[in-house]
């Protein structure tokens, strides 16, 4: 299995389990701040503050940049199309 296949694998799964935190009543930032939270926990042990940092800014970047289309695009899905 690719880095890639594998990535959208998780993501799908981490995708199906904010879902059941929102459906039991868990607050989305609550979910948000602790996924990401854990995430960063994680990346730091494994590879240091810095390039845990660099990644984190590289991901606020990326959202600054296609976030405005990411949520258009996903509307237009969720509206068939239009």
């Amino acid at each position: 299995m690719s880095d890639l296949q594998e990535t959208r694998e998780v993501a799908a799964k981490a995708r199906e389990w904010i879902g059941s935190m929102l459906i039991s009543g868990v607050a989305r930032r609550s979910v948000s701040v602790a996924v990401i939270s854990a995430a960063a926990e994680s990346m730091m042990l494994a590879d240091g503050v810095g390039p845990t940092s660099a990644f984190l800014r590289a991901q606020a970047d990326l959202v600054d940049r296609t976030g405005p289309e990411f949520i258009e695009a996903a509307r237009r899905a969720a509206n068939g199309g239009k």
